[in-house]
């Protein structure tokens, strides 16, 4: 049974800017600037006896420079939620009884790196374990702020976790368990990311080219995102959440198979729990790291599905990679541009097709209107997930 539920109130905030008006803006007829190389950043903690320190291109969310950790991370979340809760037209009953989905790859981990820099600073012998650490951390601070519903889980899935809280949530309402879902995407700046990211050896020093034959890595970003999903329709143009589906693949620890079937088994099981058919899908939003094999195993994925691709977009050369709050801010991101009446573009991007990948970027804004779109996220550990929407 698809979901057929409705996005309202949505929210987010990247290096784009703040607030949907602000993306779609940003995105109409994009500078070529926003696909340059964002400004590095130092990271506090060396790794080694290296005598120059640790830098990183990032991109951060906009107008936030790095001061107190604290107080930065809880101002970019709480803000988004904020203005998600009060746009969504809930009563303060309504309210109480939403549920809260959070998706996050790191969670407070940025919290608990500071408390550790400011430990060290006091004891060179400072130990870096913490037995408050919890997955839930931020969701139970949350839920408390907001006086939200107990119900609701916080979800780490790696680059598919916001994706997933959508799943989850939506699963949750046409249960009958709940009638209003707060779905939340959080990635704040922490140096366990960074390094393990440079440590993989995945981040570029050029520009993020999904698909591209120059493709050589990905860029870091902060993303928080927020929505609110029901059966009710507003008033208003929306995202409609068709259906979804999410699967694990044991092919290896950082990328799917690279023959795409565990991809392809993904996207078909979506479609099929939409309602629609492949021929329906009118867009694609690609996952699009810009890794050579995540990128390989997509394209392969989405060739055994369709006969004649769609229009295809990625968002990531914009705002970097925002891991666990990627799959809920670059739908929101979509969201925005379509209530204008366009679907984004990377011009520059993989203007042609890659001879070993076959994928062509969308390379100017297109006029879309009440498009159906397939949005792939794809995540460490071999969870995949796909979710189709429709906006109108």
């Amino acid at each position: 049974m698809s979901f057929n539920l409705f996005l309202t109130g949505p929210s987010l905030h990247t290096s784009l800017g703040m607030g949907m008006e602000a993306h779609a803006d940003a995105l109409r007829a994009p500078s070529p600037a926003l696909l340059a190389l964002p400004p590095k950043i130092k990271l506090p903690i060396q790794l080694s006896d290296a005598d120059a320190p640790t830098e990183i291109p990032y991109h951060l969310a906009s107008g936030k420079p790095l001061e107190n950790t604290q107080t930065r991370y809880f101002d970019i979340l709480e803000t988004i939620i904020g203005e998600t809760l009060q746009s969504a037209d809930l009563t303060p009953e309504q309210i109480r009884s939403t549920g809260l989905f959070l998706g996050t790859s790191s969670s407070d981990v940025c919290l608990i790196e500071s408390a550790y820099l400011d430990a060290l600073s006091k004891d060179e012998n400072a130990q870096p374990l913490n037995l408050f650490c919890s997955m839930d951390n931020l969701g139970a601070h949350l839920r408390r702020k907001f006086d939200l519903s107990p119900m609701g889980m916080s979800v780490n899935t790696a680059c598919t976790a916001s994706a997933n809280a959508l799943i989850y949530a939506a699963t949750a309402i046409k249960a009958g368990k709940l009638e209003h879902a707060l779905i939340v995407g959080a990635e704040i700046l922490n140096i366990t990311t960074a390094y393990g990211f440079q440590g993989l050896e995945l981040l570029t020093q050029t520009s993020m080219r999904p698909f591209d034959s120059r493709r050589d890595g990905l860029i870091l970003g902060e993303a928080a995102s927020a929505v609110i999903l029901s059966a009710k329709k507003p008033d208003t143009p929306c995202m409609q959440l068709l259906g979804g589906a999410t699967l694990s693949d044991g092919y290896g620890m950082s990328a799917a198979n690279p023959d795409g079937t565990s991809i392809a088994r993904v996207i078909q099981q979506a479609i099929r729990h939409a309602g629609v058919n492949a021929s329906d899908i009118n867009a694609i939003k690609a996952h699009g790291t810009a890794s050579l094999l995540n990128d390989e195993g997509e394209s392969a994925g989405l060739q055994r599905i369709f006969e004649t691709l769609p229009v295809i977009t990625a968002l990531k050369p914009y705002i970097g990679h925002t891991f666990g709050a990627s799959g809920l801010t670059e739908l929101l991101i979509l969201n925005a541009c379509l209530n204008e009446g366009f679907l984004p573009a990377t011009p520059g991007v993989s203007a042609t097709p890659c001879e070993k990948l076959g994928i062509t970027l969308n390379q100017s804004a297109k006029q879309m209107h009440n498009p159906t779109i397939l949005c792939n996220q794809f995540g460490f550990g071999g969870n995949n997930t796909s979710l189709v929407v429709r906006h109108g």
